[in-house]
């Protein structure tokens, strides 16, 4: 519903964000200015954007997601429940500090940083560039570009999520208004929103690419190809990085390519999602001829979205939300559409799974909660509460925030604990577990309403201060936030005032 409490039914011209599948779009711009300018998958990125430290990364380790490289992405989309808001500089400080996981490019290790910077590799002003040669071609004019989806638009979606007891949390835009202006990074990474009809029109165009596909053979079809908005998909879909689900002759069942997961059914879907997580993913297709299937997914913005191309079948499956559901509703909602589609003889059951996985969620959540309070030790802080005040900051990606004593309104509700302010995101209770270690782990009602990303892992809800070496004051405190970044995020801390502003961070 659009609006939700209002009772506005959505139509197709109704603007939802698009999170992830941004990154679609982004891809298909490189392909063209492979045609157009010149560019190549195996540019160094470095040559391109001398301020990237890894001289060695190129376009397509880029656009595969395969740069070895260490993929904390969680601090960039925390606020306003999952936006990337970034600046380019941001995005290649982050990349920069990038640790080494994987040595050779062995392993599929999914990084959003890596789009924010092919934006400028495109063009120093990406969304002029997306606005000229992807959206006005395809007569897309629902679609919008921006870090914050923009409310100026009357049919557009209002993001909600669903608490306990059938009840429903709706979010005032104003709540996603960091920042007013559009940044080409998070426009690159998340920053598109659009509508059913607009993203037809877009699924439609590499559909009918993929017929025409193959090498052009003189420089009259090149120089046609060049202003077609999809110029070689075979370019575009081209497999870049095993997603780790091989045959056993070696060979990939499923690639990321250039913004696009591509796979043959039968196969399963839905690695990028939280589905994935929580269950063993069903086979889809079981029995059925095989049939390329090029799709993505998406869970920022506070939304999920999933998109599917069946080139062969000149289909598409198109699912938008304004909710970001435990268990990834809509990634079910997409399968079941493909296995409807193409008539599948051994259908899976979709509601029983999109059942199963919703009490997963939960029951994991709970779980989490239960190790956390395991591990809480007789006894309070080995210091007064007072010392571990102020406001911290981690420098990559740049992030902040305020430790205080509750005000004297919320000391019921902050009873014998700190009060935690996560950037502009309002404050929360901070409890003592042990030592100097605390934690803000949340009941499921007052996680979601706070727009806070869902982790089964107990580290993610923990903040460890880290006094001095003579352990007179506290200097800094560590978050683990991402299994990416197992040794967490240090935010050194830049002020012992609670008062300190934050546009001074």
């Amino acid at each position: 519903m659009d609006g939700v409490k209002r009772e506005v039914p959505v139509d197709s011209d109704t603007v939802f964000p698009l999170g992830a599948l941004s990154q679609g779009f982004t891809a298909a711009c490189v392909a063209q200015q492979v045609y157009r300018r010149g560019l190549s998958f195996d540019d160094k990125v470095s040559a391109h954007l001398p301020a990237v430290a890894d001289k060695h990364a190129t376009i397509s380790d880029l656009l595969g997601h395969r740069t070895g490289l260490q993929a904390p992405d969680h601090l960039l989309h925390l606020d306003d429940g999952g936006l990337f808001n970034d600046r380019l500089a941001d995005a290649i400080r982050a990349f920069n500090s990038s640790k080494p996981l994987a040595r050779g490019r062995p392993r599929f290790l999914h990084k959003s940083l890596g789009y924010a910077l092919l934006g400028t590799v495109v063009d120093p002003s990406y969304h002029s560039y997306l606005q000229k040669n992807v959206l006005d071609p395809l007569q897309m004019t629902n679609t919008r570009m921006s870090t914050y989806a923009r409310y100026d638009h009357g049919n557009t979606t209002r993001r909600f999520s669903a608490l306990d007891h059938s009840r429903v949390c709706t979010y005032d835009p104003s709540e996603f208004s960091f920042h007013s202006n559009v940044e080409d990074a998070s426009v690159a990474v998340g920053g598109v929103s659009s509508s059913s009809n607009d993203m037809a029109k877009y699924c439609i165009a590499p559909n009918e690419a993929w017929r025409r596909r193959g090498p052009a053979g003189n420089a009259r079809a090149r120089k046609t190809r060049r202003a077609q908005v999809f110029p070689d998909v075979d370019l575009l879909f081209s497999p870049l990085q095993s997603m780790g689900d091989d045959a056993p002759d070696g060979t990939a069942k499923k690639s990321h390519a250039a913004g696009w997961v591509t796979c043959t059914l039968p196969a399963a879907l839905g690695d990028l999602g939280i589905n994935a997580q929580l269950m063993e993913m069903p086979i889809l297709g079981s029995g059925c001829a095989p049939v390329t299937v090029v799709w993505n997914q998406s869970r920022y913005h506070g939304t999920n979205a999933f998109v599917a191309l069946l080139p062969e079948c000149e289909a598409a499956v198109i699912v938008l939300s304004n909710t970001m559901t435990a268990n990834d509703a809509v990634d079910w909602i997409g399968q079941l559409l493909i296995q409807t589609l193409l008539n599948h003889p051994y259908p899976n059951n979709y509601p029983l799974l999109a059942s199963v996985s919703a009490e997963t969620a939960r029951l994991r959540y709970d779980e989490v909660g239960a190790k956390i309070a395991l591990s809480k030790r007789p006894g309070g802080p080995p210091r007064p509460l007072s010392q571990y005040c102020g406001c911290y900051k981690c420098y990559f990606p740049p992030y902040f925030m305020r430790v205080t004593r509750p005000r004297t309104r919320d000391r019921v509700r902050f009873k014998k604990c700190l009060r935690i302010d996560l950037r502009e995101i309002d404050g929360f209770p901070l409890q003592h577990l042990y030592d100097d270690t605390f934690t803000w782990f949340l009941p499921w009602d007052q996680r979601v309403k706070a727009r806070l990303k869902l982790d089964y892992r107990p580290d993610y809800y923990l903040m460890r201060f880290q006094p001095r070496e003579d352990g007179s004051d506290i200097e800094s405190l560590v978050w683990i936030n991402d299994p990416a970044k197992p040794e967490g995020h240090v935010f050194p801390r830049i002020s012992r005032s609670a008062s300190y502003p934050y546009w001074r961070c």
